[in-house]
C-alpha cells in the first residue's frame, strides 16, 4: 500500500516537472508584456504578429509537408521491410536487422551531426 502510494506521488512529480513549465510558456504567450517576468494583461497580440509573418508561415508549411511525407514514405519503407524480415530468408538479413537496430539505438545527435557531414558533403544548402 505504501509502496503504491510512492509510486504514484514519485510519477505525480515527474509529471509535474514535465507539465508544469509547458502550462507556464502556454499562459505567459498571452502576457501583454514583451517579457513574460510580470503579468501585465491579456492579449493575442503575439499570435497576430505570427499570424503576419508570412516567411514564419512559409517555413512551418514547408515542416508540415516535409514531416508528412517523411512519416508516410518511413512507414511504407519500414511496413515492407518488418514483412520481408519476418517472412522471407534471405543472405543479408542478419545485417539488415542490426542496422534497423542501429538506427535505433543511436541517440538523435549522433544522426543529426551524421547527416550534417552528410548535407555538407554533398553541397545541399542549409536552411531555407
Amino acid at each position: 500500500m505504501i509502496g503504491r502510494l510512492l509510486r504514484g506521488g514519485f510519477m505525480t512529480a515527474i509529471y509535474a516537472y514535465l507539465y508544469i513549465p509547458i502550462i507556464i510558456l502556454i499562459v505567459n504567450s498571452f502576457n501583454s508584456s514583451r517579457f513574460g517576468i510580470n503579468w501585465q494583461g491579456f492579449t493575442t497580440k503575439w499570435y497576430s504578429l505570427l499570424m503576419n509573418n508570412d516567411s514564419l508561415l512559409q517555413a512551418a508549411q514547408h515542416s508540415l509537408t516535409m514531416a508528412v511525407f517523411s512519416a508516410t514514405f518511413a512507414t511504407l519503407i519500414g511496413s515492407l521491410t518488418a514483412v520481408a524480415l519476418y517472412r522471407y530468408r534471405f543472405r543479408g538479413k542478419p545485417f539488415v536487422s542490426g542496422m534497423l537496430f542501429v538506427v535505433m539505438m543511436s541517440p538523435d545527435i549522433v544522426m543529426a551531426i551524421s547527416l550534417l557531414v552528410l548535407f555538407m558533403l554533398l553541397g545541399i544548402q542549409l536552411g531555407f
